[in-house]
């Protein structure tokens, strides 16, 4: 398994950031990678997302929900065997007007040495997520 992960300290409360992040229509005001974000956050629900640089959805399975805190997405590349993502986003409260928003994503299957380089290049889009996101609350 390969793991790959960016934090954000945001001056808010745990609550003003877990709201932000889960109002999915607000996206397209902030989000610089990806502006639509469709979905219930309900595990065994369906996600879906429009990155900003491809006319395609990707749909991810919700697996779990702290309301809150913390919500966990995944998806695989034809079979999980070959290629398994999950994707979680955490927010904890660092103090009462300051939040740390904690980005985190894990890999495994049989194709990552073929494809761990590539993912990873692309990872910069998770600082510019959650400096995107830190933008708008402080901004608020």
């Amino acid at each position: 398994m390969r793991h790959f992960e960016v934090h954000s300290d945001i001056d808010a409360s745990q609550a003003s950031v877990w709201a932000a992040l889960v109002d999915f229509p607000s996206y397209k005001k902030w989000n610089p990678i990806i502006p639509y974000f469709k979905g219930t956050l309900k595990a065994g629900e369906t996600i879906r997302a429009k990155f900003r640089t491809s006319d395609t959805y990707t749909k991810a399975y919700v697996e779990g929900v702290i309301p809150g805190e913390k919500f966990i997405m995944s998806r695989s590349l034809y079979h999980p065997l070959l290629l398994h993502m999950v994707h979680d986003f955490e927010v904890q409260s660092l103090t009462a007007s300051k939040a740390r928003l904690i980005h985190r994503w894990h890999c495994r299957g049989f194709l990552i040495p073929f494809v761990w380089q590539k993912l990873t290049a692309k990872m910069q889009t998770f600082d510019r997520f959650n400096e995107g996101l830190k933008t708008y609350i402080e901004a608020a």
